[in-house]
């Protein structure tokens, strides 16, 4: 059963969508039907950023019904994970205190990650 067959079954969210996963696992079609979710979520254009990198991150935040892009400037200290839940930790000096923010790569609210220069670790 394909993807879009299945959500055309699927009319009550996502707990049916797992049961119907759990029902058609007879050898490895749950975990196919789980990467094929996961590869259409996923972003190609930042695979290039690397620890010790200055970057700027490009996030969409909601306050209220606006929405805004707000730049977040520093550099990478850790990437950690793989596939949908790959993460990198940026790290910058706010008013003389280290402040570090991790951001999911994959998540729908960043708008784009920008290398303002490469770093050597």
């Amino acid at each position: 059963m394909t993807i879009d067959k299945l959500s055309k079954v699927n009319k009550s969210g996502p707990l049916q969508l797992r049961a119907r996963t759990l029902v058609m696992r007879g050898g490895n079609a749950g975990m196919d039907l789980v990467k094929a979710v996961e590869q259409q979520q996923l972003k190609t254009g930042h695979k290039h950023v690397s620890v010790g990198d200055h970057v700027r991150v490009h996030l969409q935040i909601k306050e209220g019904t606006r929405e805004r892009i707000q730049i977040y400037e520093g550099t990478v200290i850790a990437r950690k994970g793989s596939g949908i839940g790959e993460t990198i930790t940026v790290r910058r000096i706010s008013y003389g205190v280290g402040v570090e923010r991790v951001f999911a790569i994959h998540s729908p609210r960043i708008e784009k990650i920008e290398i303002k220069g490469k770093g050597k670790v």
